[in-house]
């Protein structure tokens, strides 16, 4: 819940970015959201791994596991937000609407 919070307020900048770039807000933002979850299951994946959760059979110990190490998701957050600026990033080296 935390993250979808934390993304509504970075969409809100992506968009305004987007708008002194003069290119769509709404691809970027789509962007973001793509982002964002990917690099955040890539963070979990990674945390799991690196904690020795290699093989996790069901959701209930997917659930278990994540509720006993709160720092998996801490760190998906981390990598999520990652993922943001990177289209954040990526978005910033366009040049500005004046200057074309």
């Amino acid at each position: 819940m935390l993250d979808i919070i934390v993304l509504f307020f970075l969409l809100k900048k992506i968009g305004i970015i987007a708008k002194e770039k003069g290119v769509s807000s709404i691809k970027w933002k789509i962007l973001v959201v793509l982002f964002w979850f990917l690099f955040e299951g890539f963070g979990i994946d990674i945390a799991l791994a690196w904690n020795g959760f290699g093989e996790i059979k069901n959701v209930i110990q997917l659930t278990n596991i994540i509720f006993a190490n709160p720092g998996i998701v801490l760190f998906g957050y981390f990598c999520a937000f990652g993922g943001y600026l990177l289209i954040r990033y990526l978005l910033e080296r366009r040049p500005n609407q004046q200057e074309q």
